[in-house]
């Protein structure tokens, strides 16, 4: 198999006025660093795609093989698709066969107190309403309501979703949080001291095995996996 990652859909910019697409790109112009950022309505698809060298040109020989004639693979992130940060759709669909999804939700829903430049669970509620449309099975979560309400539960901790509801996979979510240092900069933050990596590399680690009350994380995340292996104890 093959994996891609890319970032690129923060400021896709195709359906706002043309005005605030130029004071975005003057803004960006400020970064030397940054190369090939069209921000223009008129060239709005060479940003808001990543064009990455197609490996697989000239492989294949049949008819509707589209992928290996083009130089590029243009790839978008997450955010460009319905109906927000997590890039769930493609993952449930049933021919994919997949029984357990991690999600690490870092969106920045909320900027004021107590979770301030975290999520509060608004992106995994809105794809259960997109799922429900789309007339996929999706495990049941709180609701948006329910995710305020148990701050800091639901927030600040791992959540296990469909664990025991038949033909729906097992969601594994984990919200952005602060465990030993802070991870909510913002999203036009562009460039990062080291202390600032290792601080982001740190928290993410403590988020999985420093958790008050839930100290058997790992042990339930193995249990679930190893319960689609037929394993039981």
């Amino acid at each position: 198999g093959y994996t891609f990652a890319t970032s690129s859909a923060a400021f896709a910019l195709s359906d706002v006025p043309f005005a605030a697409a130029k004071a975005l790109e003057r803004f960006l112009k400020q970064f030397e660093r940054l190369e090939n950022i069209t921000v223009t309505p008129a060239g709005v698809a060479n940003f808001t795609y990543s064009a990455i060298p197609n490996p697989f040109i000239g492989l294949g020989a049949g008819a509707d093989d589209w992928y290996n004639t083009m130089s590029d693979i243009y790839l978008g992130d997450g955010g460009i698709i319905a109906p927000g940060t997590i890039p769930l759709f493609e993952l449930m669909r049933p021919s994919r066969e997949i029984d357990v999804i991690f999600i690490v939700d870092a969106s920045g829903d909320y900027s004021g107190p107590p979770n301030g430049g975290y999520c509060d669970g608004r992106q995994i509620v809105y794809y259960k309403e997109y799922a429900t449309q789309a007339g996929l099975k999706m495990a049941t979560i709180p609701t948006l309501a329910q995710f305020a309400a148990d701050v800091p539960g639901l927030l600040q901790s791992v959540s296990f979703f469909g664990c025991f509801e038949p033909d729906v996979q097992t969601l594994i979510y984990i919200p952005n949080h602060f465990v030993v240092a802070p991870t909510n900069t913002s999203t036009f933050q562009f460039f990062y001291s080291q202390d600032e990596i290792t601080n982001f590399m740190e928290n993410s680690a403590a988020m999985m095995h420093d958790q008050p009350g839930f100290e058997d994380l790992p042990t339930c995340i193995g249990c679930v996996l190893a319960s689609y292996t037929g394993f039981t104890s």
